[in-house]
């Protein structure tokens, strides 16, 4: 039996009663654990004994944006109203959109340059 890296946790787990809907709030809920990894810089910073600290720390070098959307993804979501992910482009949709604008005003920069 050959198994693909993808699905191998959940093959290996045997839960097939969760409904697609719960997959993609624990997938969610990982990206939020993930984006607070990569914050923190550390693997055990999403683990339960350390997330207050690791929140604080998010708190203290990053924006207030950033923990806003790290604690959206972590706190459970309403049943009535499931998490997506595009729920985090108005969190972060100014932010992307003047990175945007600013790697156009960097090509332009560059192409301006590349034409003397």
């Amino acid at each position: 039996l050959w198994l693909s890296g993808v699905g191998i946790a959940d093959i290996l787990d045997g839960s097939i009663n969760t409904s697609v809907q719960q997959h993609i709030q624990n997938d969610l809920q990982d990206f939020g654990r993930l984006i607070l990894m990569l914050a923190c810089n550390s693997i055990v910073g999403a683990q339960k004994e350390h997330l207050q600290t690791s929140l604080e720390i998010v708190q203290r070098s990053y924006s207030h944006d950033l923990k806003n959307l790290i604690l959206h993804f972590l706190l459970p979501s309403n049943p009535l109203k499931p998490k997506s992910i595009n729920d985090c482009m108005p969190m972060i949709g100014a932010r992307f959109y003047a990175h945007i604008d600013n790697l156009h005003v960097r090509g332009d920069i560059l192409e301006n340059e590349l034409a003397k």
